[in-house]
């Protein structure tokens, strides 16, 4: 057996030989939404800046557009990648590669993007 082979784990179960697999140096966490201010894309940044003081080259993705989007490319820090309105196929593609999503709205305790990422095979846990 290949020793990728060994290291893959479908994210919900331990990998068997986890002390032989190489260790994640980075993460690519998501925010997926409207940049408006009742989903709170401005806090998903600040969850990301924590992220960052523990993985410098961690990368986050921001899918989505909208009023908030000219102050938040502002206060983003390097690593924040704004990618706009992104069709449906490419939208699930980019889920599946997601280590972290990052879901701060506060009217939608779970929203559509729950499902969206649970749909592209990946087992997450939202941050609220």
């Amino acid at each position: 057996m290949a020793s990728s082979d060994r290291c893959r784990s479908n994210w919900s179960e331990p990998v068997e030989h986890a002390s032989e697999c190489p260790t994640r140096v980075s993460a690519n966490s998501h925010f997926v939404g409207r940049l408006e201010s009742h989903k709170r894309p401005d806090e998903a940044i600040r969850a990301f800046e924590i992220l960052q003081e523990s993985m410098p080259d961690a990368v986050m993705w921001i899918i989505g557009s909208g009023p908030m989007e000219d102050d938040l490319r502002r206060m983003a820090p390097e690593g924040v990648v704004f990618l706009g309105k992104v069709p449906p196929a490419k939208k699930l593609e980019r889920l599946a590669r997601a280590h972290v999503l990052i879901a701060t709205s506060v009217r939608e305790g779970w929203g559509l993007v729950v499902p969206k990422l649970l749909r592209s095979g990946r087992l997450r846990l939202p941050t609220t």
